[in-house]
């Protein structure tokens, strides 16, 4: 079926509400910039009463200076949904961060198999080894970077329930190039916990309980929106839940094969403003500009 039919007869865009995207790869180019095509769609879409959302795996404090795009009525998932807030990151509405146990076991893990294990506690980045990616990965977060003894991680400590301060744990590629699979990554883990690619042979992990696809369902509970009447963007394994969560997936066209065939549509590529580009197939000659003028 193209896309064409898709659009047109089986799914009812004017009943969007809420529209999701994910950040790098899909929304931001692969310099690390937002095209002014997707942040006047994203504009648009907040003028226009459809709550714009960031859903990304950074966290609020390495989101930077794309913090603002959501609009003055948007939202943002980070940390891969372990935390939702409202624009600007200026309230925090939930949060998972990973038990003690699972934390102490990926800590302990990651130093025995000696990687590179890149720790959001507290919005504050902790690196257990000095290595070029964790040197790269540091300055994408944007972040002060403080490293640590993987047998001592001084800032590790429990915030009530069992749970820690952690809410997510990155394991950059490794120095030769390599990437994991999380296939095999996920045989070593507990059921507990989630674990993912999010590009460049990185590994995350999350409480089992979060993802961008659980964080979104959580949003629409809280602002009172049907998961149905949403549109989601996204390019990587990480995104996948998002899309099936939202009432129409859509892949970017440099997305992972995994991640186009949860989708229902394919847009162009995130260097092409793809977002911008379906966003204008879906409202721009109807509802948009219909109501708005634009």
């Amino acid at each position: 079926m193209d896309n064409e039919t898709l659009c047109g007869n089986e799914y009812d865009f004017g009943r969007v509400k809420l529209i999701a995207t994910d950040m790098d790869g899909t929304f931001i180019t692969t310099g690390a910039r937002i095209p002014e095509e997707n942040r006047r769609a994203a504009r648009i879409c907040d003028e226009s009463g459809v709550t714009f959302v960031i859903a990304s795996g950074r966290s609020y404090r390495s989101l930077g200076d794309f913090i603002g795009v959501e609009g003055k009525n948007g939202y943002i998932i980070a940390h891969n949904g372990a935390r939702i807030a409202t624009a600007g990151a200026e309230k925090e509405l939930y949060r998972m961060p990973l038990s003690m146990e699972d934390a102490k076991f990926l800590l302990d893990l990651g130093n025995r198999l000696r990687v590179t294990a890149c720790v959001w506690a507290d919005e504050d980045l902790y690196i257990s080894r000095r290595t070029r990616n964790g040197e790269i990965y540091a300055q994408a977060a944007l972040a002060k970077t403080v490293y640590f003894d993987a047998e001592d991680p001084f800032f590790l400590r429990d915030i009530g329930d069992n749970r820690s301060n952690i809410d997510k744990i990155y394991w950059t590629a490794n120095e030769d190039g390599t990437g994991w699979k999380s296939n095999e990554v996920a045989k070593m883990i507990p059921k507990t916990l989630s674990c993912f690619t999010s590009g460049g042979g990185c590994m995350e992990f999350v409480d089992r309980n979060v993802s961008k696809g659980a964080a979104l369902k959580k949003l629409c509970d809280i602002i009172g929106i049907d998961p149905r009447d949403t549109v989601a963007f996204g390019d990587s394994e990480n995104d996948i839940s998002l899309l099936e969560a939202s009432g129409f997936g859509v892949a970017m066209e440099n997305a992972d094969i995994r991640v186009k065939a949860a989708a229902k549509y394919i847009t162009k590529t995130n260097n092409d403003c793809g977002v911008a580009s379906a966003i204008e197939e879906f409202f721009g000659s109807r509802q948009l500009r219909k109501d708005y003028g634009l």
